[in-house]
């Protein structure tokens, strides 16, 4: 039962990871400030000056990592074989993403390198799943 539970936690933390990557599309693809991003033409701290249209794709490029950590997270929950890679993949596209943006995603580059951690550590012990059965 505990281990049902603490799988269903993890699977929760992973689709709320996830969702958060809706505000690069808010700011970056829609043009909306919010109090965690503003909205800017620029990545790398302003160094890198890529023009609305350049700005307008990358915010359409975070909703990848959205619907990705939500199916991993989904599938992680139901146990299928396919949810380990979803989220190594999902998570690789997200860090490059928030490192372009470190100035507001430092914390979702933690996020996203404690996932690769933890997936490539666990993959060495149990090649299949992560089992909590």
């Amino acid at each position: 039962m505990l281990k049902r539970i603490l799988l269903t936690l993890i699977a929760l933390f992973v689709v709320l990871h996830g969702l958060i990557h809706s505000l690069g599309f808010i700011v970056y693809s829609l043009g909306i400030n919010t109090q965690a991003m503003n909205y800017e033409t620029t990545l790398l701290n302003g160094t890198w000056e890529v023009g609305a249209v350049g700005i307008f794709i990358y915010g359409l490029l975070w909703l990848l990592p959205l619907a990705g950590f939500v199916v991993g997270g989904i599938g992680l929950l139901w146990q299928v074989t396919w949810w380990r890679p979803v989220i190594l993949a999902v998570s690789l596209f997200s860090l490059v993403l928030t490192i372009l943006e470190w100035q507001y995603a430092y914390l979702g580059v933690l996020i996203n390198l404690v996932i690769i951690g933890t997936l490539l550590i666990t993959s060495r012990t149990n090649h299949q799943r992560l089992s909590f059965q």
